[in-house]
């Protein structure tokens, strides 16, 4: 077995496909490397790509209707990743995101209280300097 060859699924994720579009390109004669009985079928890379490159070469220079036809099919890989909850859409992402990066700052910026109730010896400067250090941290992050 070569040493840079990779799995359906890495392969797939190179690809940016859901595994069972490498299962029917391996049957529409994508190259394998067969590894025996019980073991996962391994993938080379290159030779996935020139294979897939080769496949794309005659839908390029043909009719619209073939692009047409080539469009549909992946946006219907899309939707099926979509329903499997192995693609997920970038304005979802980022809500999420933006969710948890103002939850992170709510819970940082009361840090210097929550600090002044477990610590009760610091005086109200330490709390202070404590909220300068934290609201210039939050910046910094927020501008890199």
């Amino acid at each position: 077995m070569k040493k840079s060859a990779v799995t359906r699924t890495a392969l797939a994720k190179e690809f940016g496909v859901v595994p069972s579009t490498i299962t029917r390109w391996e049957r529409d004669g994508m190259p394998a490397l067969k590894a025996g009985r019980g073991r996962e079928t391994m993938f080379e890379v290159k030779e996935c790509r020139a294979w897939r490159e080769a496949q794309a070469a005659p839908a390029s220079a043909s009719s619209s209707r073939a692009r047409k036809e080539l469009a549909q099919a992946l946006e219907a890989e899309q939707r099926i990743a979509i329903k499997a909850k192995e693609l997920v859409r970038a304005a979802d992402v980022e809500q999420v995101i933006a969710g948890e990066y103002a939850r992170c700052r709510t819970k940082l910026l009361g840090l210097p209280r929550k600090a002044k109730s477990v610590l009760p010896h610091l005086s109200a400067r330490d709390v202070q300097a404590l909220d300068v250090l934290v609201r210039e941290a939050l910046e910094d992050l927020a501008s890199a």
